[in-house]
């Protein structure tokens, strides 16, 4: 992770010790990531010839399960504590599966709710994008692309079943804020402190704002989750059409910022 400093009126310089309130942030924004994923992955397989989904729709989104465990194998080997995140929410997402199906599936919907927010974070935040480095950068902004595409997917599956209620659409925020989000904020701060992060309490205090303050990365996970109640809810009520056309023309247009990192030179050629 590449981390600049921003005085007014001078040019960015590097700093020499990483900036561990973002080490903080990233840490959190990962486990976050890995409980929205997990959770759609898992409901697949028992669901999907119900559903009728072709194997190639439950390949897609495994194949996009295996490139988070492919990532966080590269973060492994950087020095990174991934095993604490993925063993505290595997816990969480395991509590969530003693719900009844619907309700587990109303807790995807949630999910994905607040990981298209989070997505949306990830395209516009200014100061995440400031302090990431431009190639990891780079990945997450095609993740955060992918998922508002398929935003809706879990919710039109949800209401085709016919079983809305509003308790299950209840129990399933109750849960995944009261479950998912603790283990996650949990993962975080242990790692923080293996990083011995906390002992720069002007860095640590920078990532909680950068986290949760007035425009933190987080807040729209804390405040677009209880929208899952309202009566008209519905994904598409967050318009991100125009905002995934830019960023399509950005990642993978012709001059497009994937090209420099990921450019396949043998298709290309």
């Amino acid at each position: 992770m590449s981390i600049s400093s921003h005085q007014a009126g001078q040019t960015s310089q590097p700093l020499d010790a990483p900036a561990w309130g973002a080490v903080f942030v990233m840490a959190l924004c990962c486990a976050v990531l890995i409980a929205s994923e997990f959770m759609p992955v898992s409901l697949l397989t028992p669901i999907a010839l119900d559903l009728h989904m072709s194997e190639g729709q439950v390949g897609q989104e495994a194949m996009h399960g295996r490139e988070h465990d492919r990532f966080n194998q590269a973060l492994i080997k950087k020095g990174f504590d991934v095993e604490t995140g993925v063993k505290s929410i595997s816990k969480g997402l395991g509590l969530l599966k003693k719900l009844t199906p619907i309700q587990q599936l109303a807790c995807t919907v949630v999910m994905e709710h607040a990981t298209a927010h989070l997505a949306i974070q990830w395209l516009s935040h200014a100061d995440l994008n400031r302090l990431s480095d431009p190639k990891t950068l780079a990945m997450w902004q095609w993740h955060a692309l992918e998922e508002l595409e398929h935003k809706t997917v879990s919710y039109d599956v949800y209401k085709m079943l016919g079983e809305d209620q509003w308790l299950n659409r209840l129990i399933a925020v109750c849960a995944v804020m009261g479950v998912v989000l603790p283990v996650s904020i949990y993962a975080a701060i242990v790692i923080a402190y293996k990083h011995d992060s906390h002992k720069n309490r002007e860095e640590f205090v920078q990532g909680l704002k950068l986290l949760f303050g007035q425009d933190g990365f987080l807040r729209p996970l804390l405040t677009k989750a209880p929208d899952f109640l309202k009566k008209d809810f519905d994904p598409r009520n967050d318009d991100t059409e125009e905002l995934e056309k830019i960023w399509k023309e950005k990642l993978l247009g012709q001059n497009g910022i994937l090209n420099q990192f990921y450019r396949n030179n043998k298709v290309a050629s």
